[in-house]
């Protein structure tokens, strides 16, 4: 990723390792966020000086004893080498930043969704690349109010685009602060389980993904009756 986008779509990496080094040495400015490298939703978001460490490194104890693998599906993560990882926190304090999924079909961006209200009651709301609101529901409640363009919404879509050359499809996360910055690419969402409503909205994404088992430039339809 660094490599096609450059250091600045980078969030810093303020320290990595198997275990938490001594308190002494933990002198990473408020706000950060510890994560683990092998799961999803493996985070500690620490807003101000830490009063008591020990449940935060009992659960980073957890996470490097542990393997993440939900429904036998998401098996990449088993093949990651455990770390811990902290990271400066984006954001302000009172909310998380938006989140801006870009769904890229053969190095091509055709869907956004936006995450909002992360930390309190997520919602999302889906567009195309047009920034048209789609009437899609997907896991959590439709965001109602009126989300505008990200202010740096044409470098974003070039950038899932580059990141996504090459694959069949690709979610690319994305966020839009003071400068676009990089999430995370993932080729399965949710595990591959989480339903589209209406269930129509299966059967058109299943047309965009291009089926490499196939002659070039066919598109595999997907039965989504079941």
């Amino acid at each position: 990723m660094r490599k096609k986008l450059g250091d600045a779509w980078v969030t810093p990496t303020l320290w990595s390792g198997k275990k938490l080094p001594p308190r002494s040495e933990r002198n990473w400015k408020a706000p950060f966020a510890i994560k683990a490298s092998h799961g999803c939703s493996w985070n500690v978001f620490v807003h101000e000086p830490v009063a008591d460490w020990g449940p935060i490194e009992t659960t980073c104890e957890t996470w490097i004893n542990a393997t993440y693998c939900p429904h036998l599906l998401e098996w990449a993560y088993s093949k990651i080498d455990p770390r811990i990882l902290v990271e400066p926190f984006n954001g302000s304090l009172a909310c998380a930043p938006y989140d801006y999924k870009f769904h890229v079909f053969s190095g091509r961006v055709e869907y956004i969704y936006v995450v909002t209200d992360r930390f309190i009651s997520p919602k999302l709301r889906f567009f195309d690349r047009n920034w048209i609101a789609q009437d899609i529901v997907y896991g959590f409640a439709v965001e109602q109010r009126e989300l505008p363009k990200p202010p740096h919404f044409s470098e974003l879509l070039g950038a899932a685009e580059e990141l996504g050359s090459g694959f069949p499809f690709v979610r690319v996360d994305l966020y839009d602060q003071d400068r676009p910055l990089f999430g995370e690419m993932t080729f399965y969402p949710c595990s591959g389980t989480r339903r589209f409503v209406p269930r129509s909205w299966d059967l058109r994404f299943g047309e965009l993904w291009v089926d490499t088992n196939y002659p070039e430039g066919s598109r595999q339809r997907f039965d989504v009756s079941l």
